[in-house]
């Protein structure tokens, strides 16, 4: 599998240098922040968690230099004190596209309800399932998303490949050993286009590698089913398909590409575009304007801005719409979402 992903990430890299256009680099299309937020601490999944982090920086980092854009990955240390902090300090410019990316545990309180998982950000006892509170060791994934929103970037994307679910269950460690996947055919030798969704891109996105009461599965040697499903699309549609593409587009196919290997783990996601309009995928009538961590009365850090998004209270002048299996909408399928 790493060979297959060494000789992938090779295709690609070569491609891209005798596709690049002379003098893209040139052009000013923004920074790429990529902030990195690994769990190297719980041997029970640290192999693969760093297997995502080299496999999706190694790729962020050659896709934001054929775009034409500065690259600039940040590490972020693994306490709530650390992310908070962190979160609170970082600028960007108007023009930049931030990613935020978490792989790791994650969990949830039993029957509370709320879509996004918790950011689990302590080491974890054996002996006693998960060592640490909510309120110690939880960062809320869509608190996230409401700070980078906050700094206003042209485009942000949060993204949490984590469980789901309550913790002190072994099932998710049990159900995981042995599991192996394929990667998909390597890219053929077509031109590259698309890249667009970076540069060019007005919105934020939230995903979670699964939803409510669900387990995101990953291997020591593979990393998570939800990055590489993520990585293999992004390789097809933003350098290799001809038709355009959207974000709708590439995380329905992520969902799908995971689905197929695990069913019992659907990720899912939120496009916020035009601070008027949402698409969740698991349709309209299940999203919640609330914010987890309001839900559970969880105390996180304040976010100061004027523009800070309220669905709840503005909740009558959001267009929600939702994702149909079929189409996926036709209006948000449209050139890089514009």
């Amino acid at each position: 599998m790493k060979k297959m992903k060494q000789l992938l990430f090779s295709i690609c890299l070569l491609l891209s240098i005798l596709a690049r256009p002379l003098g893209l680099a040139g052009q000013g299309n923004g920074t790429l922040h990529l902030i990195l937020s690994i769990d190297e601490y719980n041997e029970d999944i640290r192999k693969g968690c760093i297997e995502d982090r080299e496999y999706l920086s190694s790729i962020f980092e050659w896709i934001a230099e054929d775009a034409g854009m500065s690259y600039r990955p940040y590490n972020v240390g693994f306490s709530p004190g650390d992310v908070y902090g962190f979160m609170d300090e970082f600028t960007c410019g108007p023009n930049d596209a931030v990613i935020f990316f978490y792989s790791g545990h994650g969990f949830r309180e039993e029957d509370d309800n709320v879509i996004w998982p918790f950011l689990y950000y302590c080491e974890k006892n054996e002996q006693a399932g998960i060592n640490g509170s909510l309120q110690d060791c939880g960062v809320p994934l869509d608190w996230i998303h409401q700070m980078l929103i906050s700094k206003h970037p042209r485009m942000s994307l949060t993204i949490g490949n984590s469980c789901n679910e309550v913790p002190g269950n072994e099932q998710a460690n049990q159900m995981a050993q042995g599991l192996k996947k394929q990667k998909t055919d390597q890219p053929g030798e077509n031109s590259f286009s698309h890249l667009e969704l970076l540069t060019r891109f007005k919105g934020h996105i939230i995903a979670s590698g699964a939803s409510p009461g669900q387990f995101s599965y990953t291997t020591d040697d593979d990393g998570s089913y939800f990055v590489n499903g993520l990585v293999d699309v992004l390789v097809e549609d933003l350098f290799i398909a001809e038709q355009p593409t959207s974000w709708a587009s590439i995380l329905k196919k992520t969902r799908d590409i995971v689905q197929q290997q695990k069913p019992d783990q659907r990720p899912q996601f939120l496009i916020v575009k035009d601070n008027k309009k949402l698409l969740f995928s698991e349709g309209a009538e299940n999203f919640q304007y609330k914010p987890s961590y309001e839900q559970m009365g969880l105390e996180v850090p304040d976010i100061s801005d004027e523009d800070e998004f309220d669905y709840e209270d503005d909740a009558d002048n959001w267009e929600v719409d939702g994702l149909d299996d079929e189409d996926y909408g036709e209006e948000w399928e449209s050139d890089y979402d514009e």
